[in-house]
């Protein structure tokens, strides 16, 4: 959307795209709260019914262009990539567990120090470079 701010896109997200409510249950897992958005779909901390295992869940917004090559990628800044699946037409992936917090809570002004914050984001730059 050529003209509009991140910011300005941020609130659009947040104010006019109003997804249906997820399911508690996608396949053997149950999800246990949203932990954030990315711009494939929201992430949501679950664990496996049967096993316990804690993973991250991303809910696809949409499936066209999705694909599943990101599953042998390896790189220390990228989640890995566990498994596919679908359940009633709507599409997600299993990642590894995510902890911490998202980028939008740490470019909050005083949030880390500085010289963390920039390690941070030479890794958010490495992982792009990995993937591109």
């Amino acid at each position: 959307m050529d003209g509009i701010s991140p910011q300005g896109l941020n609130w659009l997200k947040k104010n006019l795209w109003r997804p249906q409510p997820p399911p508690r249950r996608l396949g053997p897992y149950e999800l246990d709260k949203e932990i954030g958005h990315c711009t494939s779909g929201a992430l949501h901390q679950a664990h496996h019914s049967e096993t316990g295992r804690t993973a991250t869940l991303l809910l696809l917004r949409q499936t066209s262009g999705t694909s599943l090559a990101p599953l042998s990628l390896t790189h220390p800044h990228i989640a890995s990539l566990r498994e596919g699946g679908s359940v009633d037409g709507l599409h997600y992936l299993v990642l590894e567990p995510l902890e911490g917090m998202t980028l939008d809570a740490a470019l909050v002004p005083g949030t880390m120090p500085r010289d963390r914050l920039l390690s941070h984001l030479c890794d958010v730059a490495s992982a792009l470079e990995g993937v591109h």
